[in-house]
């Protein structure tokens, strides 16, 4: 049976993304209130891992009062205390080479402290080429809040929600 994200036009969404991700583009992905089911599945199987690229997910749902920056270092670097904790850093260190950090469960309210740290992340990515890229699943009221993106280093796709006679035809 055909899965859903293998439709043409949800299949395009992925692949674009994909291939953001793998040339070293962080993205936000926009959702309506009510997302499709299976996107992280379906990323993920077509993320290229002969390639040596680990894929990481975690959730979000509350920073208890760190920044995302701390809350990433004590995820993937919780041993170092040596290095001065900031986005340039996390970028450029060789434990963080060669990721995608998909982040979901992200809270409206916390929508702002992310989006500041994305928005230093993405200078400091640009610089360390071969850092983590982050995959960011926005939804509902987040994801509506008139996001633009303003960088070579982050892209923003967004799923409009809609399916064209092609994807629905079945391959005989």
């Amino acid at each position: 049976m055909l899965d859903w994200w293998e439709l043409p036009g949800p299949s395009r969404f992925l692949e674009d993304i994909c291939r953001d991700l793998v040339s070293g583009v962080n993205v936000i992905a926009a959702f309506p209130e009510y997302p499709p089911e299976g996107f992280r599945r379906a990323l993920r199987r077509k993320i290229p891992t002969q390639d040596g690229i680990a894929f990481d997910s975690i959730r979000v749902e509350k920073l208890s009062g760190q920044s995302p920056c701390s809350f990433l270092f004590s995820l993937f670097l919780p041993d170092d205390a040596t290095t001065r904790r900031t986005p340039n850093t996390l970028a450029a260190h060789p434990v963080m080479a060669s990721r995608v950090i998909w982040i979901e469960q992200m809270l409206p309210t916390e929508w702002p402290a992310w989006r500041c740290f994305f928005e230093e992340f993405q200078r400091s990515a640009h610089a360390a080429a071969s850092g983590p890229v982050f995959c960011v699943p926005l939804v509902g009221p987040v994801a509506a809040a008139g996001i633009t993106i303003n960088s070579p280093c982050m892209r923003l796709h967004r799923w409009s929600g809609c399916v064209k006679p092609l994807d629905m035809r079945s391959e005989e």
